[in-house]
């Protein structure tokens, strides 16, 4: 999980993602990019999609237990 977050900090630096733009993140798991780019995106839009089935079934959503994930 380091690693990705690492690689999306060096890539955001690069492009100087920062205060009122937008982020969309296909395949964006638990949402650990998300989380990191809300701090850099104030008053920007962030918009996370990931297809997993399992999160999708689950009624809890994100606060699901991880043994149902």
């Amino acid at each position: 999980m380091h690693s990705k977050l690492r690689f999306w900090r060096a890539g955001a630096d690069q492009a100087a993602v920062k205060d009122d733009e937008q982020l969309l993140d296909l395949g964006c798991g638990h949402g650990a990019v998300l989380i990191e780019a809300a701090s850099r995106l104030p008053t920007g839009h962030i918009v996370g999609v990931h297809l997993w089935d399992r999160l999708v079934n689950c009624p809890q959503g994100l606060s699901c237990p991880l043994s149902q994930r």
